[in-house]
C-alpha cells in the first residue's frame, strides 16, 4: 500500500500522494480544457514532473483524501500521464471561504478560463461564504458591477453559454443579451450579430435596441419564423432596402403574384409565367414580350 510522505513547509505540509485521492473543488467549476493543451502539459510532465506544486486541504468526507484548491490543470495532466504521485501542498484548517477565494484568486490568472466558468466560481463563493454581493466584491477586490454582470450570464441557456463561447462573443455583448426576454429570440440575434461580424460595442448596442423593440426587426428571431420580408431596389444604382412590411404568411406573395399576373393578362398583355417549385423555393418564370407597349 503506498504511504503518503510529507514535511513541514512552514506553516503547511509537503507532501507526495496518488491523483485518485484528490477530490475537485466546488469553486473550480472548469469541466472543459482545450485537450492539446492537457497533452502538450501531459507531455511535459512525463519528462521533468510537476514544477508547481498542486494546493489541497484536507477533506471533510474521506479521512485519507484531499480536496483540491487551485492546480486543476496540473492534476488532469498528472492522470493522463499516469503519475503515481504528485506533489502537494496540504492547508490545514482552512475555511470554506478562504478556499474558494484562493481558488478564484488562481483562477483570474488564467486566461484560457471562459467567462461562464469565473461567472460560476463566483457563484459558487457567494453560496459558500453567505456574504452580500457588494461583500464578496470587496473580498475579492472586484468591482460589484462586475460580479453581478458574472451573475446575468448565468441566467443564459446552455446553447447560449455554448454558442457565445464558440464564436468568441464579447462579455458585454453576452451581459447585453439577457435583456431581450425571449431566449428563442436572444439566440437568434447572438446569430445574426456573429453572421453580420458585429464587433463590440455595436453588437452590445444592436442586442439592447432588440431588446426595447423587437417589432422593428421582423426578420430576427419568431417574428422572422412565420413570416416574410421583401427586399426593393429603389433604382439600379442604389442598393437594395429592406422593405417596412412584414406578414403572417408567405402564402400572401404567392397569391399576391397570381393575382398580378391574371390582372396583367385580363388587360390583353401576353405575359406568361410558369411556376414550379424547386424544393426550397418556389420559383417564377415570367416572359413578357419586347413588343409589348412601354417596354
Amino acid at each position: 500500500m503506498m504511504k503518503t510522505s510529507t514535511r513541514p513547509a512552514g506553516k503547511y505540509l509537503f507532501a507526495f500522494v496518488p491523483p485518485a485521492r484528490i477530490t475537485p473543488n466546488s469553486c473550480l467549476p472548469r469541466r472543459l480544457f482545450n485537450e492539446n493543451d492537457i497533452v502538450t502539459l501531459a507531455d511535459s510532465i512525463r519528462r521533468y514532473g510537476i514544477l508547481q506544486p498542486l494546493t489541497v486541504r484536507p477533506s471533510r468526507q474521506q479521512i485519507t483524501a484531499y480536496e483540491l484548491i487551485s492546480g486543476e490543470r496540473r492534476l488532469c495532466a498528472a492522470r493522463l500521464a499516469g503519475l503515481r504521485e504528485v506533489p502537494i501542498i496540504i492547508m490545514k484548517g482552512i475555511s470554506d471561504r478562504a478556499a474558494c477565494e484562493i481558488a478564484i484568486s488562481e483562477n483570474e490568472k488564467r486566461a484560457d478560463m471562459n467567462m461562464f466558468e469565473r461567472a460560476e466560481a463566483t457563484a459558487a463563493y457567494l453560496a459558500c461564504s453567505g456574504l452580500t454581493l457588494r461583500q464578496a466584491a470587496d473580498s475579492l477586490s472586484i468591482a460589484p458591477s462586475e460580479l453581478s454582470k458574472d451573475m446575468l450570464l448565468l441566467k443564459l441557456s446552455f446553447d447560449e453559454r455554448r454558442f457565445i463561447t464558440e464564436n468568441n462573443i464579447p462579455r458585454e455583448t453576452a451581459v447585453a443579451s439577457i435583456k431581450i426576454g425571449d431566449g428563442r429570440d436572444r439566440l437568434s440575434v447572438l446569430k445574426y450579430i456573429t453572421e453580420k461580424n458585429m464587433s463590440y460595442p455595436d453588437s452590445a448596442e444592436f442586442c439592447i435596441r432588440f431588446a426595447s423593440d423587437p417589432s422593428s426587426y421582423p426578420y430576427i428571431g419568431s417574428r422572422g419564423r412565420n413570416r416574410a420580408t421583401v427586399e426593393f431596389y429603389l433604382s439600379e444604382d442604389q442598393p437594395a432596402q429592406r422593405a417596412k412590411c412584414s406578414v403572417k404568411d408567405a402564402g400572401f406573395f404567392i397569391n399576391s403574384i397570381d393575382n398580378t399576373l391574371r390582372r396583367i393578362q385580363s388587360c390583353g398583355v401576353e405575359i406568361s409565367a410558369i411556376k414550379s417549385d424547386s424544393g426550397d423555393y418556389v420559383e417564377y418564370n415570367i416572359q413578357l414580350p419586347k413588343n409589348t407597349p412601354g417596354f
